[in-house]
């Protein structure tokens, strides 16, 4: 008979030695916003370094909103800083419901989560710290709903 001490040994052993599944993820940073209410002030930075320009990544922004959002998307003000110091700005509307008024991401009674691909198979050309900044670009000065964002920077499954 097998011991319950070496049973949770072996568990052990075989959690700590299996793959991780998904993809590797070299960056990830929540912003949380404050009261919900994203201001057109309010700007939300996010820096990740490259050490690795051979590799593709992904580029994933996860939004978390409340389920009575009054908006089908998001608009945003998108900036991207380059180690050189060169810009690359932009501005993007992010789909949150499809066009029956259903939510696209998971939600409960208090929050949606919505993640976005920005960008698929990208490469970077330069090592180094990179900078995405992102600002509410909706109609209304403050955006009441938007929860937090999560920038996510992965290795692409291609």
């Amino acid at each position: 008979m097998i011991s319950s001490v070496k049973i949770g040994t072996l568990f052990c052993t075989l959690a700590l030695t299996l793959p991780s599944c998904g993809p590797k993820v070299y960056f990830e940073e929540t912003a949380e916003i404050e009261e919900a209410t994203w201001d057109y002030e309010d700007q939300k930075n996010f820096t990740f370094e490259i050490t690795d320009t051979a590799q593709a990544y992904d580029l994933i922004l996860e939004i978390d909103h409340a389920p009575d959002f009054a908006f089908q998307n998001l608009y945003v003000k998108n900036q991207t800083i380059f180690p050189s110091g060169d810009t690359i700005s932009g501005q993007t509307s992010l789909q949150l419901a499809d066009k029956y008024g259903q939510w696209e991401g998971d939600c409960g009674r208090r929050r949606c989560t919505t993640p976005i691909l920005l960008q698929e198979n990208a490469f970077f050309k330069a090592l180094g710290n990179h900078t995405i900044q992102l600002n509410q670009y909706s109609r209304l000065p403050a955006l009441k709903g938007i929860q937090s964002l999560t920038m996510r920077l992965q290795a692409s499954e291609m």
